[in-house]
């Protein structure tokens, strides 16, 4: 008979039931409540009672309750640390443009100094009509050019001079009119330095030099490009989201790490690999084991209630170049990793079931409880099992060119687990992982 049924019966049985009234039934209810004893009786007869009462020492409840102790100093301890990591990288991206150049070993080239234009003292005079009117390119330019020269090869070939053409020479001279084809806009003139032109010199005085550029006058350093290596390392942080599977029980909590890389990369692909630290921690699925049983005092289990593990990963990439757009550049990443526990740490949680009655205990030493399983890393002497598994991880590197041997990079990265685990059972325990850092050329 199902319940509905049967409340459904006990109530119409009972619907219509009434007792008589007996006067004598509560005459006789208020006198039992009056011949009770006094509050004060009644503690000095439940004193005896419960004054040697104690409750059975419970080892592992201690040891719960400092595991969970530690946990919450170890979480402060973690948050105050990741908010000084997080905010040290954020300055250094702040300042990565001052730390390149103040790393960067090429040198620059110096800036070349203004070539002042020194007119010839003869110009400052108080003549300066020819200077004013003169025109480069004319005809009596280039004429009263090639008159001076004309003079000055008679003087180096001793040739007999004429006194009319030195005479109008030299009032040219004083005019201002030769002086203004000296002038420095006048020494790049095409036909002045033609060898034709020349033909009337002497040949000692037929080589005339082009003029040299401004770097070579000045012998100012040439800046060399920098050449940089297949080989580059480099270093990261990363903010992790751990999922757990385990049969039906799912469960998800965030960690933090870091990373050191070294990598080799020719054309579009590339290898790397490295070191990585992160710091894990999940809730298993609650396994009760029974520890102890007595009859007298009842029967306790306990469970693993979470894992906590400083885990050191050792992964091999490879990376593979999809697209370039001027100084950003897009990495497809394909990876395998093996994570170690290094340390870790269980939190245990116990249950107690009293018996449903009381009895005296006549032997109150009990058996010692069953102990729970230690938590040891590879570092503890745990071991590798329950200390090891491996993931196959995928993901993409965007980088951002940072000078010429430095770069910015971002990765999001999906790892999932491969077989092994971490805590007293094995679990499946992927990972979704944010990594950002820098990359330096070698």
């Amino acid at each position: 008979m199902e319940f509905k049924q049967l409340d459904s019966t006990v109530k119409s049985a009972l619907e219509n039931l009434q007792m008589p009234y007996d006067p004598s039934s509560w005459d006789a209810l208020e006198s039992r409540l009056n011949d009770m004893p006094a509050p004060d009786a009644i503690d000095q007869r439940m004193r005896p009672a419960l004054e040697r009462l104690e409750p059975a020492f419970d080892e592992l409840s201690w040891h719960s309750l400092a595991a969970k102790m530690d946990g919450l100093a170890r979480a402060r301890r973690v948050k105050w640390t990741k908010a000084a990591e997080a905010a040290l990288i954020l300055l250094l991206l702040l300042n990565f443009k001052s730390v390149f150049e103040a790393v960067d070993p090429t040198p620059k080239a110096p800036v070349a100094p203004k070539v002042e234009n020194n007119e010839p003292i003869a110009s400052k005079s108080g003549k300066r009509k020819a200077q004013t009117t003169h025109n480069p390119n004319s005809e009596n330019a280039n004429s009263t050019s090639a008159e001076i020269l004309a003079a000055v090869a008679r003087l180096f070939t001793n040739e007999s001079t004429d006194q009319a053409a030195d005479k109008a020479t030299q009032n040219q001279i004083n005019d201002g009119t030769a002086v203004a084809s000296l002038e420095p806009s006048n020494a790049l003139n095409t036909e002045l330095l033609n060898p034709a032109s020349l033909a009337f010199l002497p040949t000692s005085l037929r080589h005339i030099e082009a003029p040299q550029p401004m770097a070579a006058t000045l012998n100012l350093p040439v800046r060399n490009k920098v050449t940089t290596g297949p080989f580059y390392t480099g270093f990261g942080a990363q903010y992790d989201q751990n999922y757990l599977i385990q049969d039906d029980h799912k469960n998800q909590k965030s960690g933090y790490g870091a990373a050191l890389v070294v990598g080799y990369r020719k054309g579009k692909w590339g290898v790397e690999t490295g070191i990585q630290y992160s710091s894990k921690s999940y809730q298993p699925k609650r396994d009760m084991v029974e520890y102890e049983n007595n009859p007298f005092q009842g029967i306790s289990f306990y469970y693993n209630n979470e894992v906590n593990a400083d885990v050191v990963s050792l992964p091999v990439k490879a990376t593979r170049r999809v697209f370039k757009a001027g100084k950003t550049s897009g990495h497809v990443v394909a990876a395998v990793t093996g994570h170690f526990a290094a340390s870790k740490s269980y939190q245990y949680n116990t249950v107690h079931y009293p018996p449903p009655v009381p009895i005296p205990n006549p032997n109150p030493v009990s058996n010692p409880p069953v102990p729970a399983p230690p938590a040891k890393g590879i570092l503890e002497n745990g071991g590798m099992t329950y200390n090891a598994y491996a993931t196959a991880d995928i993901g993409f590197r965007l980088e951002r060119a940072m000078g010429n041997r430095y770069s910015a990079f971002i990765e999001p990265v999906y790892r999932q687990s491969l077989g092994g685990g971490l805590g007293p059972v094995a679990s499946r325990l992927n990972t979704v992982s944010i990594q950002a850092g820098v990359l330096a050329t070698l």
